[in-house]
């Protein structure tokens, strides 16, 4: 009876380790290093008349082999224009995940907002500008608030943050920027 129950054990030990190594990455890496599209943040339909040249632009995480053998994903989230064609252009990274953008206009200039988060409670805002069919990065300040708090509101955007001043009673602290002479700047 012993040695029935321990020939039942070694074969299905075999068999659970053959399904499990054939379901795992190559030993090169090669099917694990690529980038996966998360989602598609702006359709190439909305982007028309503002960069005809961009199909859409989707967010992507790129994987790797980790020592033990599996793909994973990287902790950034890489910012990805798709060029008409299906030609994939790597816009930014993204130190955070969950992005969503929002289309923005300031005075007669096309934006694409990107927010994501950053850890904990951080909320970020990274705004880019579209230029010659392409979006740049917009230089400026980095829109944070630790209450997931950033919005739009005509031309300004508000950004909200939760301070403690002299470690007493919690102030929320509003913070508005507009957009002059090509950044944003703390509007007074």
């Amino acid at each position: 009876m012993l040695n029935s129950r321990l020939l039942f054990i070694l074969i299905f030990s075999f068999l659970i380790f053959n399904v499990v190594s054939a379901e795992s990455p190559d030993v090169n890496g090669s099917e694990c290093s690529r980038i996966e599209i998360n989602g598609t943040l702006v359709e190439s339909t909305v982007l028309k008349g503002v960069a005809e040249n961009l199909g859409s632009v989707v967010a992507g995480k790129l994987l790797y082999k980790e020592p033990s053998g599996y793909c994973v994903p990287t902790n950034e989230t890489y910012l990805i224009s798709m060029l008409d064609g299906g030609y994939p252009k790597i816009i930014s990274t993204l130190n955070g995940h969950t992005p969503s953008a929002k289309m923005a206009k300031f005075g007669s200039e096309d934006f694409l907002l990107v927010f994501y988060f950053a850890g904990g409670n951080q909320y970020v805002l990274r705004p880019y500008k579209f230029v010659d069919e392409l979006l740049k990065e917009v230089n400026g300040p980095v829109f944070s608030s630790n209450i997931r708090s950033i919005e739009l509101v005509g031309d300004t955007i508000l950004v909200k943050n939760q301070v403690y001043p002299n470690g007493e009673k919690v102030v929320i602290e509003v913070e508005s920027y507009r957009y002059h002479e090509n950044q944003f700047v703390l509007a007074k």
